[in-house]
């Protein structure tokens, strides 16, 4: 049996909940490699809710960055940037596109899609 999927991509909140939750991702992944696909691969892991002017998220970032080399995938360049517009969006029940198309997650999720599209075009020769 193979699942639909081909690559794991992993979004993260700047926590540290979310560094020691990928461990058990991790081992879920390996699970799914072991019993359904065996091709499965972690395409990358993503910050959100990122605010690299703080000693905190830089800190996360640099966690994440040692994990994900222990675990031997790697962390996407983009984050997601803290933003009141998306608490907003979501309270509204709208796409951050649609309530503001000009704000700076929408500008972090373009760069990411960008940034997802090299790596496949990568990955796929």
């Amino acid at each position: 049996m193979h699942l639909a999927a081909d690559y794991i991509l992993v979004p993260m909140l700047s926590d540290i909940f979310s560094l020691q939750g990928i461990m058990q991702l991790n081992e879920t992944i390996e699970r799914v490699r072991s019993y359904c696909n065996p091709d499965i691969k972690v395409l990358g892991a993503f910050l959100t809710k990122h605010n690299p002017r703080t000693r905190f998220s830089r800190e996360v970032e640099g966690t994440l960055n040692m994990v994900a080399a222990d675990l031997d995938f790697s962390v996407m360049n983009t984050y997601i940037r803290e933003s009141v517009a998306l608490r907003e969006a979501q309270s509204l029940q709208k796409s951050v596109l649609e309530y503001a198309p000009g704000c700076n997650a929408v500008k972090d999720y373009e760069k990411l899609a960008d940034e997802l599209f090299q790596r496949g075009l990568e990955a796929n020769g």
